[in-house]
């Protein structure tokens, strides 16, 4: 008898000792939420992190008597704004030194296609509001348009390149030859200076 009894206050015991752990670990979440700021900023995601890492070790019922929580969650959720709109705000932000980095119209050279096309492809990724963050957006733009163009001076070079060298020229070659001349020709004077380069064959 004794000995039963004896296992019954070990059991008793041992259930006390867990249930004022779990008392004090539910006052701790409790004091923590009390002492969140007001106001709450990025700089506060640890305090939120280690709020909801020590709820998540609660059994079900011990978590409905963080009689607090709610304002937690509230917390938790303008913390969670913030940091889209920072990381929003960031990409942004990267657009614009991207685009900051590329040349202007008037030094564009034919290998810097490309990389505008790379920026482009970054920009198209942001969202319709995220775009309209972009400050700079125009000259992106300009250099689109200009780039489209790209195309006629790079058949141009194709066709000049695909000529035989200079050495090895024949009377039979004259129709490549005249080819080339009146593609390079209908080219506009901005887009000939690309071409520039490659016209030894055609003089």
């Amino acid at each position: 008898m004794k000995k039963i009894l004896f296992i019954f206050t070990i059991i008793f015991m041992s259930f006390s000792i867990i249930s004022c752990d779990n008392k004090e670990a539910i006052n701790e979440i409790v004091g923590l939420i009390n002492n969140l700021p007001e106001e709450i900023t990025l700089q506060d995601e640890e305090k939120l992190n280690v709020i909801s890492n020590k709820y998540s070790e609660l059994s079900t019922k011990e978590q409905e008597k963080i009689t607090n929580y709610d304002i937690y969650l509230q917390k938790q959720e303008t913390f969670n704004k913030l940091k889209t709109e920072f990381l929003n705000q960031e990409k942004v932000n990267q657009i614009i030194k991207l685009i900051d980095e590329l040349p202007n119209v008037n030094d564009l050279k034919l290998e810097d296609k490309n990389n505008i096309l790379s920026v482009s492809s970054q920009y198209e990724n942001l969202s319709s509001d995220l775009k309209l963050l972009v400050s700079n957006s125009t000259k992106l733009n300009e250099l689109l348009q200009h780039i489209d163009k790209f195309s006629l001076v790079e058949n141009v070079i194709n066709l000049i390149n695909n000529l035989p060298s200079i050495e090895t020229l024949t009377y039979n070659d004259k129709a490549l030859v005249l080819n080339a001349r009146t593609a390079y020709n209908s080219l506009d004077n901005e887009l000939k200076k690309y071409a520039e380069n490659h016209l030894e064959i055609l003089v």
